[in-house]
């Protein structure tokens, strides 16, 4: 019950001096920001060791065989690496921090071959799957309409971050002109709604967070 008390205390000062940001920007606000990001990163040391540092390294030495072994130590042995990029800055060591760009280069290049593969086969391939089947006969003629002012704005929506519409003599097409800014029309409305999902997203964390200290509270106040 103690424990719940000095919770329940805790959250609410916390949840407060967090509010108190709408009055202004002030030192309170930003030791609490200070407390999250330190919290964090206190938490993501304490993973890194309890993971990496004694469960990986366990598992490394009670391998049964080499290849188990060598794929727990490979990981290390690279991370052992990456740290020589720490040295750069130390005279005897500086040379030392070349090392690090093997495992720097490793991380790049499947990070980079991972985000490219994410944004066609997970977004870019699934959207344009999504806009072609929407073009259907189906419920004639409000399914066809939709189809088409889909298809239409994701073409037109494309065209605002394509080139100016400028011809060859220099002077501006009005017809592209027209498209670009139906386009910025579409991609207002797609702000608009991402803004919009947001707002509902604090929301609903404030509400729920209020909600938990106010069921914390009332169930304290009646035990």
């Amino acid at each position: 019950m103690g424990i719940d008390i000095i919770g329940l205390i805790v959250g609410a000062v916390v949840t407060l001096v967090i509010f108190s940001y709408l009055l202004g920007d002030n030192v309170l606000y930003r030791w609490m920001l200070a407390l999250l990001v330190g919290s964090g990163a206190g938490y993501v040391m304490g993973v890194v060791i309890n993971v990496v540092l004694l469960d990986w390294f366990k598992e490394a030495l009670t391998a049964d065989t080499v290849q188990l072994q060598m794929y727990h130590f490979v990981p290390v042995f690279l991370g052992i690496l990456l740290l020589f990029k720490g040295f750069s800055s130390f005279k005897l060591l500086s040379r030392l921090s070349v090392l690090g760009n093997i495992p720097m280069g490793y991380l790049l290049g499947v990070g980079t071959g991972v985000a490219i593969g994410g944004a066609l086969l997970g977004t870019l391939f699934p959207q344009i799957a999504a806009t072609g089947a929407a073009v259907t006969l189906d419920n004639l003629p409000w399914g066809l309409l939709r189809g088409i002012v889909m298809v239409g704005g994701t073409i037109a929506a494309l065209l605002v971050f394509s080139a100016r519409p400028i011809g060859k003599n220099g002077e501006t097409r009005r017809g592209r002109v027209w498209l670009r800014r139906i386009g910025e029309f579409f991609v207002i409305i797609a702000l608009a709604a991402a803004f919009a999902g947001a707002i509902t997203t604090g929301l609903t964390l404030w509400v729920e967070r209020w909600s938990t200290l106010l069921k914390t509270a009332f169930s304290l106040i009646g035990g």
